[in-house]
């Protein structure tokens, strides 16, 4: 029985990472606004040989809205990227943990805390680097990395994936801090 739902967790979590690159790479989905202010202004150009003047003012500012929009998008950094791919895990996870004892099939609780084991890699990655090599213990991870493997242990699957999921999401509000604080 165990070996059938970590089977299953692991091809839930292998899926789940193979959707999430088919659709998403490693680059954000592309928008059909202009990607950069050269094209803004090869449509400025093209486009004002074939208005008038009055037009010209009109158009011109509206583009000029255009441009501002672009500069003030931003690509997403690698760390952002990351935070975002292991939230939409914990979430699914704690979907799956909840799902276990809500519909009486105990496999779905059990792929749920695969998923959330996988999905806590990161940070048990972070604690091990701060005690092994850093020697110290002033991090989040290491209390967060103890608290999912007890937890895991113990049976408490749902609370797991929660704090995973809460975890990821304090960490997407951190780089937006971050973000914002250094514009």
């Amino acid at each position: 029985m165990i070996i059938q739902a970590v089977a299953i967790g692991c091809g839930l979590v292998w899926g789940c990472d193979k959707l999430y690159r088919k659709f998403f790479g490693d680059t954000l989905i592309k928008s059909e606004e202009p990607n950069n202010i050269e094209d803004v202004e090869n449509s400025t150009l093209n486009h004002n040989h074939q208005t008038t003047t009055s037009s010209l003012q009109n158009s011109t500012s509206q583009q000029m809205s255009i441009v501002q929009s672009i500069k003030e998008k931003r690509e997403k950094t690698e760390a952002e990227i990351e935070v975002d791919y292991y939230l939409k895990l914990s979430v699914g996870a704690t979907l799956l943990a909840i799902a276990g004892p809500i519909f009486l099939f105990p496999p779905a609780g059990l792929a749920g805390a695969a998923l959330t084991l996988y999905t806590a890699i990161p940070m048990f990655k972070i604690a091990g680097d701060n005690i092994f090599r850093k020697k110290r213990i002033k991090k989040i991870e290491v209390l967060d990395s103890i608290s999912v493997v007890v937890a895991i242990a113990g049976g408490y699957y749902t609370v797991t994936a929660l704090s995973t999921a809460a975890y990821y999401g304090a960490q997407k509000l951190k780089l937006k801090t971050e973000y914002r604080a250094k514009k």
